[in-house]
Formats: C-alpha cells, structure tokens, sequence
C-alpha cells in the first residue's frame, strides 16, 4: 500500500507538471492534423493554383542563390507576397510540380498555427481569468484543457480545409501563423520590463512584417492589439496601458503603414480600381457583406460538409431593403458588436474574441473589390473564435468536469469527421467541380473550371457541355470561349473552333490566349506560316513565353528541320531551366536522333519538373521498354494510365505482360 500511494503521489505530480501537460497537447494537436489532413495529400492543384504555381515561371528556381530567392519573392505571381512566394520556390526546388510536397508543407503550416493557438489561448485564459482560478486544486491544469480544445476546433473545424487543402491559400495560413506569433510575442513584451521587454517587442514586430509579406490580412494586428488593450482597462491585474498615450500614437502609425504599402498614396483611387472587373459598385459589396458575415456566423455553427463550397452564391444586396436580409443582417451584426461592448469590462475575454472575429474580417468584407465570399477568409478570425471555446470549455470544467469533457470530445470527432469527409471532395478535381456545380450553378466560371477537368481527364464532350453553359450565363466571357475552342478542336470540328478563336481576336486583337490557341490549331492543320505569324504576335504581347516558344520549336520539328528545333528547344531549355515541356521536346529530339542516353536524361528531367503528365510517362515507358527494361518501363506506363485512362496503352501494357510471362 505505501507503494501505491508514493506511486499516485508522482503520477499526480507528472500531471499537473506543465511541460508534460503542454508536450501531451502538442502531440495531440499534430496528431490531430495529420490524420485529419492525410486523404488531402494527393489533391491536384486548381484554380489560383494554375496561375500562381503552374504558370508562375518566378518560383522555379535551380539552386537556392540570393538572386534565385530575390526573383522567387518579388517578381510574378506572388510579388506582393514575398514571404509566401519564397516557399512556394522552395517546395518546387524540392520536388517540382509533385503536389505532395505542397500538401504536407500547407498541413505543416497548419499544424504550426495550432500549436500556436494554444499557446495563445493558454496565455490569454492566464491573463483575463488566472485571478478567478486556483489551479492546484484540479489533477490536470484547466487553462490548458480549455487552450488544448480550442486549438483542436481550430484544427478540425471543416470550414479551415479551403485555407489547407487548397494550395495556393498557404498565403492566408501563413499569414496567419506570422500573425498569431506576433501578438504572442506582443503579449510577453507587455508583461515584461526593460530590456525584455523592448526585445519581445522587435520579435513581435518582425514576426508582424513576415506575415504582412505572406498576405496583407495580417495589417490587421495593430488594430487586435488595440483591442485588446481597451479590452484591459478593467484593469485586471492590475494593467492599464491603455491610457499609455505614446503606446495608441505607435499604434496608430503602424496600421497606416500596410495602407500606404500596398494602397499607395491614393487608397481611394487603388481602391475604386479594384472594382474594375467586378458588376458591383463599393456600396451595393458593402450591403452585401452584412449578409456574408452572417453567412460566415452560421458556417461557423453548422459546418456541414454539405454546406462549404469552394464558390458560394450571394446574390448582390442593391439596397438595405432589397433584400430585406440585408437589413436584418445589419441588426445581427451591430447586436453581437454591442454585446462586446457592453460585456467589454463584465467579461473581456468574451469581448476581445468577438472583437477579434470582425477586426480579422474586415479587410476582406468591406471597401475592397474582391469576390464576395470565400471560406478561407474565416481562417484567421476562426482564431478568435476558438479561444472563445476555450473559454467556454474552461467554465464548464469548472462546473461540471464530466459534462464538459464529454461535450469537447463529441465536438472534437464530430468536426474532425467533417474535415475528413470534406477533404474528400479535394481529392479530385473533376469531383471538386462537380461539387461546386451542384451547389451553386450560377458560378460561371464554375462551370468553365469543371469543363476544363473534364478536359484534362480525356472527357471532351462533357467539356464542351459545361463550357456551353457557362457561355449561356456569361456569353461575353473570352476565357471561357478560348476553352470551348480548344475542346473543339479536340474533337477535331476545327472549322468551328477556329471561327470561335476569330471572334474573340475580333473583340481584342491582343488576346494572349486567342492567338496561342490560334496558332496551335494552324500548326496542326499543317498551316505553318499563319501559325508561326500568330505565335509571333502572341510573342510579342508576352515576349519570352515559354509556350510560344516552344509551339514555334514543334513547328520547326514539325516541318523536319532537326537541327534547327534542336537549336531552339536547346535555347528555351536554356533560358528556363524549368520547362518541363522543353526538356520533353528535347528528349523526343534526341530519341529521333538515335541517342537514347540523352534522350532518357531530358525525359528524366522533364518528370521531375513534372511528374502528373502522362505524355512525359508513356515516353519514360516506351524508351525503358526498347532499352530492356520492360519492369521500369511497364511502371511508367501504369503511371500514365493512372494520370489519363487510355484503351491503346492498356493493350500495350497487357502485350507486354503476356510477352514477358511466356518467357
């Protein structure tokens, strides 16, 4: 017996130690997000992702240079966003296109965050409740109890998975964790004195600059720690420094800054400018984001996999009145911002994170021309609403212990379960389409985007289906008309696909995509002259685009001329190392030259560069096979297959076997 109870002494102790506490919540947070996030893994790049990523010729690097990582920051795709653009070149110095490595350095980020919230909910239940709690008296800490479920929500919730799974929102998680770290460190500083304190604060500031270089979301920090600091004039611990006139003066110059960065001296004019391709005014966005963010409350609450989207329909609200949910939107709103108010002193904690959730949505839902709705924009404010249940989790355990855990864990599985079933619908880009489609048809651009999956995956009449009814919606929309002409063509009825591209050249004789595609069709008709003359116009529009110059290097491979398409592809290649097309021309160049060493390398690289396309693996298999090595080679080939199902090559696969087993 005196064993047992030295033993319950020590296991006692072990619980209530705080790094065993704290190292028990981080594992359990990484476990979380893992298993959560591991069906995500294999989800295709969509969307923004083709134009920021694919198409982004600033972020495929060769080495790690500062002239490399200069151009992978500010120039292209993500030259607003350096920080972000930097990460993007690193994951493609690492593995190219292969979209794993996107999807586990997006889940990593994302873990990180809930980490970070936990940290962040620890602190701040200390801060506003620690006088409230003795802590002694419970086997297991109850501020970390509240911190730990609050950062599984924010981990779990199924409305985060837009801001994860989706590739190219690592901009929004990334701003994110530079953001929460900030206001940690902001939080050490300010309970610190003299030379801690300031150190705390340099940290703070620049963990705040590396996420305003991730995405401008995180300007919103200067305005959090206002908050927060109105939030502790009910002088809980004494603390005061609200009144700190010099504190709000740097305050002040600091949210201005970000404005002046990336609105210019003229933010009005930046600002109407935005607007330019929207058929909205500045008005009838600002009526209508009433409506979002009560749209985004009842998401929040009822995060059925059913009810996200990757683009919701949110009919434009014309007036206060029209619709009358408008106004009863308005009424919602201000009700939850005098709510804060009005409990800013009885309950700060409860105040500052309502405060938090509109502070975080504002640059989003308010004066700027963006689309109206998008989920990955609760990211940061679903921080503020995690530690709110946190809060409420840590009154309950109060209360009654069993109660409260048994709720938590219910919660927790039930929103994990959410995350799972949803990243199912990422997995797929044609079922992501689907998805989007079936919930809201109005989506245009929707619709153009499941038409072009289906292109992708070989299902030519189901993409000229979709383009048609996007065309039906949004008649005048080129893009959408480029893409019906290039499925066209596919099913070889190139007499229309031609006039289609003729009618947008009519409209705009400068037309990028129309005189590419133009000249792509020439070429295949065998008009090498027109082709080559569109491709020179596209050129010049884009002068050094690697498609152009490498459909003029097919052209010249195309008309037997060898040595000159040996010439040019070999100048593409090098000019940008990173043409996975280029150095797949030039493996074919090689094969047809009789050097088959070379001609594997190229092809090597090409896969490398990128390793989803089926071309690049049936030229992998079809020079293994011919070179004896039937194994590697008939591996490449069930990679193609998996990548774009083909009968020819399911024969050819089938041949082989039968061949090879009969020896």
């Amino acid at each position: 017996m005196p064993v047992r109870r030295g033993r319950k002494k020590i296991e006692t102790k072990a619980l209530r130690s705080m790094p065993f506490v704290h190292a028990v919540a981080v594992a359990a947070i990484c476990l979380a997000g893992i298993v959560a996030y591991a069906n995500s893994l294999n989800g295709p790049f969509v969307y923004d992702d083709l134009r920021a990523i694919l198409q982004n010729e600033s972020i495929r690097i060769e080495g790690l240079s500062p002239s490399s990582l200069w151009k992978a920051a500010f120039t292209g795709a993500s030259a607003r966003r350096p920080v972000a653009g930097i990460t993007l070149a690193l994951n493609y110095y690492s593995g190219g296109y292969s979209v794993e490595g996107y999807h586990i350095v997006n889940i990593f980020i994302h873990i990180i965050n809930g980490i970070l919230l936990y940290i962040l909910c620890f602190n701040l239940l200390k801060i506003f409740k620690a006088y409230e709690i003795r802590h002694e008296k419970y086997l297991l800490n109850p501020f970390a109890i509240g911190s730990l479920v609050a950062a599984l929500v924010f981990v779990l919730h199924p409305i985060q998975t837009q801001a994860v799974s989706y590739v190219i929102q690592r901009m929004t998680s990334l701003a994110t964790m530079f953001h929460i770290l900030a206001f940690i460190l902001y939080l050490k500083g300010r309970s610190r004195i003299g030379i801690g304190r300031w150190a705390f604060f340099a940290c703070s500031f620049s963990a705040w600059v590396m996420g305003l270089g991730s995405k401008e979301i995180a300007a919103a920090l200067p305005v959090a720690v206002f908050a927060f600091e109105w939030c502790m004039t009910s002088d809980v611990q004494g603390y005061a420094s609200f009144k700190k006139f010099y504190l709000w003066l740097a305050v002040i110059v600091a949210a201005a800054v970000p404005v002046f960065v990336f609105l210019g001296a003229d933010p009005v004019r930046e600002i109407l400018e935005t607007y330019r391709h929207y058929e909205f005014t500045v008005t009838e966005r600002l009526l209508t984001q009433l409506r979002v963010v009560v749209f985004y409350v009842s998401l929040i609450l009822f995060p059925l996999p059913a009810r996200l989207n990757l683009d919701h329909y949110m009919p434009v609200s014309r007036s206060l009145l029209d619709p009358m949910t408008t106004f009863l939107s308005l009424i919602v709103l201000l009700f939850l911002f005098a709510v804060a108010v009005y409990y800013r002193k009885r309950n700060p904690l409860a105040a500052f994170c309502i405060f938090w959730f509109f502070i975080h949505l504002v640059m989003e839902s308010s004066v700027i021309g963006l689309d109206l709705v998008f989920e990955h924009r609760l990211y940061l404010p679903m921080a503020g609403v995690s530690v709110a249940i946190g809060y409420l989790v840590l009154t309950g355990f109060l209360k009654g212990r069993i109660l409260t855990a048994a709720l938590s864990c219910l919660a927790v599985l039930l929103l994990g379960w959410g995350t799972v079933s949803r990243n199912t619908v990422w997995q797929d880009e044609v079922r992501l389409w689907q998805d989007v489609v079936s919930k809201n048809p109005h989506s245009y651009w929707a619709r153009n985007s499941l038409g072009m999956a289906y292109l992708h995956r070989g299902s030519v009449s189901d993409a000229v289906s979709q383009l048609n009814e996007a065309l039906k919606i949004r008649p005048d929309h080129s893009p959408t008309r480029i893409n019906l002409a290039v499925a066209m063509a596919r099913q070889e009825k190139i007499h229309e696909a031609r006039g289609i591209l003729r009618e947008v050249l009519e409209r705009n004789s400068r037309d990028f995509e129309a005189l590419y595609n133009l000249g792509v069709i020439l070429a295949g008709e065998g008009m090498f002259e027109d082709a080559m003359d569109h491709f020179k116009r596209a050129n010049d529009i884009r002068p050094g685009s690697e498609q152009v110059n490498v459909a003029m290097g097919k052209i010249h491979l195309a008309q037997g001329r060898i040595e000159e398409a040996l010439k040019y592809i070999q100048n593409t290649v090098r000019k940008n190392p990173s043409s996975w097309e280029g150095h797949f021309l030039l493996g074919g160049i090689y094969l047809r030259k009789g050097d088959s060493l070379n001609a594997l390398e190229e092809y090597q690289k090409a896969l490398r560069l990128n390793p989803r396309d089926p071309s690049v693996h049936t030229a992998m298999g079809d020079i293994l096979v011919k070179t004896g090595r039937m194994p590697e080679g008939i591996r490449h080939y069930m990679e193609a297959l998996r990548f774009e199902p083909s009968e020819a090559l399911r024969k050819r696969i089938l041949e082989l076997l039968e061949a090879a087993g009969s020896k």
